[in-house]
């Protein structure tokens, strides 16, 4: 469990001890968003009593067994992130982007045609993409009522500068950000900032990267066309990458003796785990098919290394240039690592869909979810989780996710559009806790007899809190409002044989 008390903002959160960083980490790593195949992101997701797509093998194995033909089939993803941040103290509005390009999807698809009832035996390996953390952010404004030095100092003064935290006032105190003096006999522990009456500007930069990806092997059975059943192992795969610099500054030099101080924060997050998946179609007419699939919890082990380092700048001059202090180790040298397992909520999903004859389809899925029982288990013996898992339980929610889809074809040609509304995680839906999201889409593809090629585009949109510093002894909050949009594209090229 890493000791730092900066962990709650490094993912949009306020902070409520070290536990509600390691929960939240539990929880980015068991989050599913729409990525895949061109034809699964035009039409929302809203796949599972669809099948006959290398993604949708990922929602419901069953929609293997659809597939008459062997398939092979790859995605590639180009994504553009933008965000746009509002300070609220100082009324900034800043903005900020970037891009992203990755494989989001590649299928292998045997179908192997069988004689007697069960009309088909098919089988799968698929690499698809669940979700993309790929962000960043830039934040700048003036505070005139707090600063972060502030929290430095009233957790100083609280332990009577003993048993810091090395991740946070222990760097402020050894920087000299807090220092003391003796004033009339007793001991007085102070900041230039809060003596200096405020007005600083603050600035706030963060990086993130990785993704979370599935690799699956799956089964699945077609029975007179009526029934489909399927089951799925599947290997998850994590990468979380995090980078952050926090600085406030006095670009006039209103504030006695302070110059800037920077606050450089890192967190790298491994972490894999294996699931299952079970699921049916039944087609009670032929126009309709109606879905059910359930995704047992996945057990992760994960790799968690967090670090920090502060540089102090003084408005002071000493042998001709600015005097400064800096935390000697270096992130590198203050580091923590720890080995700890999460297992990721159930989750079932139910669909239905109309074909439309030659004319098209549609289709709806709900997924429901409760991230209530996410839980995170020791991977040491002198390490205890209960007060994380007591978070999760108290914070998270069962929400669910649903989706819409849509297909309209003209001969050779197919044009798509889908919708998806992801609940939101927390049960207390304040401002600094992240909220719903929705993803639009829309495409287009070419069908030959034994060649196909699919192009969507989609865009997801959400919103967040940035908090820069926790509210400590009823401090006031200080922190940036955060509108993120993504717009993806995906381009898929598949080969029936």
């Amino acid at each position: 469990m890493r000791n730092t008390i900066l962990g709650a903002i490094l993912l949009l959160i306020s902070f409520q001890g070290i536990f509600a960083q390691n929960a939240t980490d539990a929880l980015i790593l068991s989050q599913n968003f729409n990525f895949g195949t061109a034809r699964y992101t035009a039409m929302g997701g809203a796949f599972s009593s669809l099948g006959g797509d290398a993604s949708a093998i990922n929602v419901n194995p069953a929609g293997l067994g659809i597939y008459k033909r062997s398939e092979v089939v790859a995605t590639l993803n180009w994504g553009f992130i933008s965000t746009e941040t509002d300070f609220p103290i100082g009324n900034t509005v800043t903005p900020d982007a970037s891009g992203t390009f990755a494989l989001s999807n590649f299928g292998l698809i045997g179908a192997y045609e069988n004689l007697g009832d069960w009309k088909y035996i098919n089988a799968a390996f698929t690499i698809n993409k669940k979700n993309s953390f790929k962000n960043r952010f830039s934040a700048t404004g003036v505070n005139t009522i707090s600063s972060m030095t502030d929290n430095f100092l009233d957790r100083i003064v609280d332990n009577k500068a003993t048993n810091l935290n090395r991740f946070y006032e222990d760097l402020a105190w050894k920087t000299y950000l807090v220092d003391s003096a003796t004033i009339n006999g007793n001991l007085v522990y102070y900041t230039d900032i809060r003596d200096g009456g405020y007005g600083e500007t603050q600035h706030k930069t963060k990086d993130i990267s990785g993704g979370t990806t599935e690799y699956s092997i799956a089964v699945s059975g077609n029975y007179n066309d009526v029934v489909y059943l399927g089951m799925s192992i599947d290997i998850r795969s994590s990468r979380y990458n995090y980078t952050a610099t926090y600085r406030e500054s006095d670009p006039n030099d209103s504030i006695d003796f302070f110059n800037k101080f920077e606050l450089n924060e890192e967190l790298k997050l491994n972490a894999n785990g294996v699931g299952m998946k079970l699921g049916a179609i039944i087609r009670p007419i032929a126009p309709l098919r109606i879905a059910l699939a359930i995704h047992t919890p996945t057990y992760m082990e994960v790799n968690d290394s967090y670090g920090a380092a502060l540089d102090n700048y003084f408005d002071v001059e000493v042998y001709g240039s600015d005097f400064y202090a800096s935390h000697d180790k270096g992130i590198e040298g203050n580091t923590s690592v720890t080995d700890y397992a999460i297992t990721t909520p159930f989750r079932a999903v139910a669909g239905a869909s109309l074909l439309l004859g030659k004319f098209g389809i549609i289709s709806a899925d709900y997924e429901y979810v409760d991230y209530t029982q996410i839980k995170m288990t020791s991977l040491a013996t002198n390490v205890d989780f209960q007060t994380e898992n007591e978070y999760i339980r108290n914070e998270f929610q069962a929400t669910g996710n649903l989706k819409f889809g849509a297909e309209a074809r003209m001969g050779s040609f197919v044009f798509r559009a889908g919708y998806a509304m992801f609940g939101a995680p927390y049960r207390n839906q304040s401002e600094i806790k992240p909220r719903a999201a929705t993803q639009f889409s829309a495409g287009a593809g070419i069908n030959s007899s034994d060649f196909f090629i699919d192009l969507t585009w989609s865009k997801f949109s959400t919103a967040e809190t940035e908090i820069f510093y926790q509210a400590y002894d009823e401090e006031p909050l200080a922190g940036a409002h955060v509108n993120i949009s993504k717009s993806l594209a995906n381009l898929t090229i598949g080969y029936k044989f």
